[in-house]
């Protein structure tokens, strides 16, 4: 398979980030959303019935205010959190000539850049995106939105991508979905990550466990340090201490 990259062709990407995402969500669209997509009768009643009455308050030293209802926003930590989020955002890329990738609140777009005609374009679908935003009352965060440009052109095709009128950052690597993706596609990086993760928690293990049972060293190691290492597994770990 040939790749943008093996190609000699730049790929702009943009990791897009949401302010407060589970936060903003109001419940009243969300449901028109769910009616959109045939999501209707009983089962739609009860997903009113499980975002409605809800209330909350602040205790600040014993002194309890009015509670307050909750129009807005749903449970993190639950299995139907996300399954809403993404009903809620599911339309983001109607109108986008650009690849996108959505998963829970991790937003990433990107386009093959040939010139600065192909990077207008993307530009132009993150002022969709804004104007999206807008309507949907969801924010992008433009500080922690990143621009990552995927060439190993001596010259690339170099734009200053904006959300709401403020310049994104270009990044040489940056994090999707745990995953640390480099400008020159190289995995060194994230190599570099999981292996202080791994002996960050061989440590852990190393100094909390002081046992010689082997059982319980091989139950611990395949909890905290096995999953870490096999996750989106990559070759060329070789850093990892001895003991």
């Amino acid at each position: 398979m040939v790749t943008n990259t093996s190609a000699g062709i730049q790929t702009d990407i943009c990791v897009l980030d949401f302010v407060k995402a589970f936060d903003k969500l109001g419940h009243r669209r969300l449901i028109e959303k769910l009616r959109c997509y045939e999501v209707d009768g009983d089962t739609n009643r009860w997903i009113q019935g499980f975002l409605s009455n809800r209330k909350q308050r602040v205790v600040v030293e014993g002194t309890a205010p009015k509670e307050l209802d909750v129009s807005s926003g749903i449970q993190q930590g639950s299995i139907l959190g996300p399954c809403f989020f993404l009903f809620y955002i599911n339309d983001i890329a109607e109108e986008l000539s650009s690849t996108v990738r959505l998963f829970a609140d991790d937003t990433m777009i990107y386009m093959a850049v040939k010139n600065d005609n192909n990077a207008a374009i993307l530009q132009k679908d993150l002022d969709l995106l804004c104007d999206w935003e807008a309507k949907w009352r969801m924010e992008f965060h433009p500080n922690k939105c990143e621009i990552l440009s995927i060439t190993r052109k001596k010259y690339p095709v170099v734009y200053p991508y904006q959300i709401h009128s403020q310049q994104l950052k270009c990044s040489n690597c940056a994090k999707y979905l745990g995953v640390r993706i480099s400008n020159n596609m190289r995995w060194s990086k994230h190599n570099d990550m999981v292996s202080g993760k791994v002996n960050s928690k061989l440590g852990f293990i190393k100094r909390s466990i002081n046992i010689s049972s082997q059982t319980i060293k091989e139950q611990a190691y395949k909890t905290l340090v096995r999953p870490v290492l096999e996750y989106s597994q990559t070759s060329g770990i070789h850093t990892l201490k001895q003991g």
